[in-house]
């Protein structure tokens, strides 16, 4: 995966959680306006956020371990209920479902509170973020922007 495809995946990630936590994203809009001062403050924001995941990612995974089950057993679940299917689970494997679930809330929301002030600490608001997020995901020449200031890099 191309270092922009790991962004907009952390990008995913961080921004489902804010959303989640109770922030809206706003409807498909125009494209906002993005200045090249906004694109600075998101791309050190997103510096940021990124390492946020990379610590939460191994809590996570050790949440669900703990709870006696797979991570990707977890994550193949999680999108059942999302799709808004039933899982087809055994009585323990639900337990273990719920109680993993619960924990990875628990992360979620700790890395979302260090999201939010990484994000206010450079100078952004939650929705801001959220809005040149999704210019970003619309317009490709931002994105283009987006990956020459972060360097271009294929990590």
């Amino acid at each position: 995966m191309n270092y922009l495809g790991k962004v907009f995946t952390i990008l995913f990630l961080a921004v489902a959680t804010i959303t989640a936590h109770g922030q809206q994203l706003p409807q498909q809009q125009p494209v906002t306006e993005v200045t090249d001062q906004d694109i600075d403050k998101f791309v050190n924001a997103m510096k940021t956020v990124e390492k946020v995941n990379q610590e939460a990612q191994p809590k996570m995974v050790k949440a669900i371990e703990g709870a006696g089950m797979d991570p990707q057993s977890f994550m193949q679940i999680s999108q059942t209920q999302q799709q808004g299917k039933k899982p087809d689970l055994g009585e323990e494997e639900m337990k273990k479902f719920k109680e993993a679930q619960q924990e990875v809330q628990k992360v979620q929301l700790e890395a979302n509170k260090k999201i939010e002030a990484e994000i206010a600490e450079h100078d952004l608001s939650v929705q801001r973020f959220n809005e040149i997020y999704l210019a970003l995901q619309q317009d490709p020449e931002l994105q283009k922007k987006v990956q020459q200031k972060m360097g271009g890099q294929n990590n």
